[in-house]
């Protein structure tokens, strides 16, 4: 018959499982130096990649919408002509900000001989990747929602060039928007002045046309008057109506007139033709177009950007951040310090004996 204390629980085996803190800090106190060893390694393999990455600098240009006086050279065909388009500093900043972020503009900069170089050198000469590499040092940043302000940044090894090329990028950008806008204004006068020359055209064409309808009309009623040798108006109490349209009613109705009066008219219309003020809106409508070919568009005078503050030359690399990296590399090799020591202390728990 087993007694009582047979019948207990083997609470040692319970003991062996559970982790005495006191213990484990003791254990971890006595590997301090190997702690310490891993923790200052770790910390100078960051403080060397800290010291001998290559830097990266960044150079930053803040741009605003031009001012109302700089659009007069844009709204110059406005005040000609109602119908124009009306250049807003919105419209024409929004312009130049989709030029700064096309590949044409970046071409232009891309191409000048010491950036080009630059990116080549990068890539050992790999064309397509200096390209790609030059992409992703330019970053473009548009105006916030309720802002004005965009900004244009270069980043690269050396923060000379950086703030050189973001000034460049600039002025390359304006340039190109100041001679794409230029040629849109004159194309727009040019396609106005176009379409007046057609309709000053047309109009003489018109009018030329009447007088020949006019004068085929009256010679055939002289005709007609002099076979019958009529030179005074006929007087007669036939009534012709006038409003009719019928050429042969019309003709009736200037024969009677009398050779002497169609003469005098005929001899009137002819010389009309060379007389173009009789032409409807004629007068009106070459004003229009001489005020239009006088309109000279400068692209010096057009200003779609103003800059608010030009790149400058930050000798402050933006990375790599030494103090962030020699940091988390030390916490990290503390890390693996505790790390390892309990490993240790893990495999020679395991390697000894037990008590019987």
């Amino acid at each position: 018959m087993q007694s009582p204390a047979d019948n207990s629980p083997p609470q040692r085996s319970y003991a062996d499982d559970e982790i005495d803190l006191f213990e484990l800090i003791e254990n971890l106190w006595k590997q301090k130096l190997l702690i310490i060893l891993v923790t200052l390694i770790v910390a100078a393999c960051g403080a060397a990649y800290a010291l001998l990455a290559t830097p990266t600098y960044q150079s930053t240009a803040y741009l605003l919408p031009p001012s109302s006086k700089n659009m007069a050279e844009l709204n110059k065909l406005k005040l000609v002509d109602e119908s124009a388009a009306d250049y807003s500093t919105r419209s024409v900043f929004d312009y130049f900000l989709q030029t700064l972020q096309s590949n044409t503009a970046r071409q232009a900069l891309f191409n000048q001989p010491d950036v080009q170089q630059h990116f080549l050198e990068k890539t050992d000469g790999n064309a397509v990747e200096a390209w790609k590499l030059f992409n992703e040092a330019i970053s473009v940043s548009p105006p916030k929602k309720d802002g004005n302000t965009a900004s244009v940044s270069v980043k690269t090894d050396a923060a000379q060039p950086a703030a050189q090329w973001a000034n460049e990028y600039v002025r390359i950008t304006a340039e190109q928007s100041r001679e794409n806008l230029a040629a849109d204004l004159r194309e727009e006068i040019q396609s106005r002045v176009n379409k007046l020359e057609q309709d000053i055209q047309s109009r003489r064409m018109i009018y030329q046309s009447q007088i020949d309808t006019e004068l085929n009309k009256l010679t055939e009623a002289l005709s007609i008057a002099q076979s019958l040798k009529l030179t005074e108006p006929l007087r007669t109490d036939t009534v012709i109506d006038e409003q009719s349209n019928m050429m042969v009613d019309e003709i009736r109705r200037l024969y009677r007139l009398g050779s002497n009066a169609l003469e005098a008219e005929i001899a009137a219309i002819s010389e009309r033709r060379k007389n173009e003020a009789f032409i409807p809106d004629l007068t009106n409508l070459e004003l229009q177009k001489n005020l239009l070919e006088a309109l000279k568009v400068d692209p010096e005078s057009i200003q779609p950007v103003r800059v608010d503050l030009e790149a400058l030359p930050d000798d402050k690399p933006i990375k790599p951040k030494k103090l962030l990296i020699v940091a988390l590399a030390t916490v990290l090799g503390g890390m693996m310090g505790i790390m390892i020591a309990l490993v240790r202390m893990a495999i020679r728990n395991r390697c000894k004996p037990k008590a019987p």
